[in-house]
């Protein structure tokens, strides 16, 4: 048994009862707040800068069996910058390996202490192309099932991040499924 308790969520779906996630709950949420007028540049940049502490950036991985998401300035979801945090006292945000697909999301390698698994990039991100954002959390987060293929997504990094790509390339090959 693991030392963290993940805590789920049950909601009333309908007639049905679904368990979710405390920390893909909160991921969820972002889609309801999103879907509230963030039609327009102006209004999808403000939504994406009130929101940054909220919005998933990355996917830390904390050990084999827990991913921690985290914000754009490497903080916890949630978490505003300027202070530290100990990852590991976030353990009701932890995502199991069996919650996600690592195959759509950059894998940058060892950085910031750890490894990290991207949902964009500061050439593409959130407010530039909200809709690919929203695909890829579902694809990876929600476990949607997709015909979309890493590249599909990524395409764009191919002459910018050479070693990166060349770490990302196993998941290019055409008979992956995804």
């Amino acid at each position: 048994m693991s030392k963290y308790q993940f805590d789920t969520i049950t909601e009333n779906i309908g007639n049905k009862m679904k368990e979710i996630s405390y920390p893909k709950k909160m991921i969820e949420n972002i889609f309801y707040v999103s879907d509230r007028g963030c039609e327009t540049p102006v209004r999808k940049r403000t939504f994406v800068d009130t929101m940054r502490p909220f919005i998933p950036y990355c996917l830390h991985k904390i050990n084999e069996d827990n991913y921690l998401p985290l914000n754009r300035d490497y903080k916890p979801l949630g978490m505003p910058r300027g202070t530290h945090y100990d990852y590991e006292k976030f353990h009701f945000l932890f995502l199991k390996p069996s919650e996600i697909n690592l195959d759509i999301l950059w894998d940058n390698g060892f950085g910031f202490g750890g490894y990290g698994y991207y949902f964009y990039s500061d050439s593409c991100t959130p407010c530039s192309n909200f809709s690919r954002y929203i695909e890829i959390l579902n694809i990876s987060i929600f476990l949607e099932k997709s015909d979309k293929k890493f590249q599909h997504f990524w395409k764009y990094k191919f002459n910018l991040d050479n070693d990166g790509w060349k770490r990302n390339e196993w998941k290019t090959v055409e008979t992956r499924n995804l």
